[in-house]
């Protein structure tokens, strides 16, 4: 209760109305959500004289949202799927034009056919399948703990970096959707509180939708990060595609909304980035010309107390 008494401390200080989020302890012994409005009462002459809080259990809420942006992200591991074939495949390629060379010259020297010695082509060559072998080992490790289910932790992020991470996974995609990549990452950028998987789902949400709103003849995604005044940093997607229909544009963020052929979407992308955007306590807004494309933009405070929809901070500083 330590939360909410401070809560409603700073309401009797403050005058102010409150809308928060606490976790409580219940019998069973896990972590109750509870949402609470917390209002000054004022007595004669307007002097406060109470405080307020009513609060409701959302626990049951938060667990299903948590269960819809899970069941979006595995939708978009599907999408990229062919882009894990293609990621893996470069490395692998090189990896076996190595070991060839290497083992073509291992047998000859075992025949005496060349001096049996190593050469400085053949250590580079076996630091290139070294390093191959990592790029595979950490690709894989990135996507399955991406898709798997894991607890959520909150810690303090560059957006660069897990922008970077993201498009990593659409690199597939961008090639069937014939679109070249503009990237414009800011530099020093400073930090976020954020959730890593779920910033990688919305970078990679709107990339991917980016890439597919281009058309037959391709075009081009551009992906820039930006520092909006001291307190807020962004992310900006566009593409060049068809643009949004002016029907359209009320609908995008709903639930099951999509404009994509059946069996191309879930409807569910768009939705799901915005509320993790809103739990991180940021905002997204789009703009878009028929025939000229779309572009959505990311704003997420530098410093922000999380949404307590999201569980699990870390204590990273």
């Amino acid at each position: 209760m330590s939360e909410l008494a401070q809560i409603m401390k700073q309401v009797a200080a403050s005058g102010d109305l409150s809308n928060c989020e606490v976790r409580l302890p219940s019998v069973s012994g896990t972590a109750t959500r509870a949402a609470f409005n917390v209002a000054i009462v004022r007595g004669e002459g307007g002097r406060p004289s109470a405080v307020l809080a009513v609060g409701q259990d959302v626990t049951a809420l938060r667990v299903l949202q948590n269960q819809v942006i899970h069941a979006e992200k595995l939708a978009t591991v599907g999408q990229i799927a062919a882009g894990v074939a293609h990621e893996i495949n470069n490395p692998l390629t090189s990896i076996q034009a190595c070991v060839e060379a290497v083992l073509h010259k291992a047998s000859m020297a075992t025949q005496g056919r060349v001096p049996n010695q190593i050469e400085p082509v053949d250590v580079e060559r076996l630091k290139r399948i070294q390093d191959g072998v990592e790029r595979i080992r950490r690709f894989t490790h990135d996507l399955v703990g991406y898709a798997r289910p894991s607890r959520v932790e909150i810690e303090r992020l560059d957006l660069n970096e897990v922008v970077e991470h993201a498009l990593s996974f659409c690199e597939h995609i961008f090639v069937d959707a014939k679109a070249t990549l503009d990237r414009d990452l800011a530099p020093n950028l400073p930090p976020v509180r954020a959730v890593r998987d779920q910033v990688m789902q919305v970078v990679t949400n709107l990339a991917t939708n980016a890439a597919q709103a281009l058309g037959e003849k391709g075009g081009v995604v551009r992906v820039r990060t930006f520092h909006d005044g001291e307190a807020t940093v962004g992310l900006a997607v566009s593409d060049t595609g068809t643009g949004i229909r002016e029907e359209h544009r009320a609908s995008i963020f709903d639930p099951f909304f999509t404009t994509k052929p059946a069996g191309s979407g879930t409807g569910l992308g768009l939705s799901v980035v915005r509320n993790i955007v809103y739990a991180h306590g940021g905002q997204i807004t789009f703009q878009s010309k028929l025939g000229s494309g779309t572009t959505f933009v990311v704003t997420l405070p530098v410093s922000h107390p999380l949404s307590h929809n999201i569980e699990g901070e870390k204590s990273t500083p």
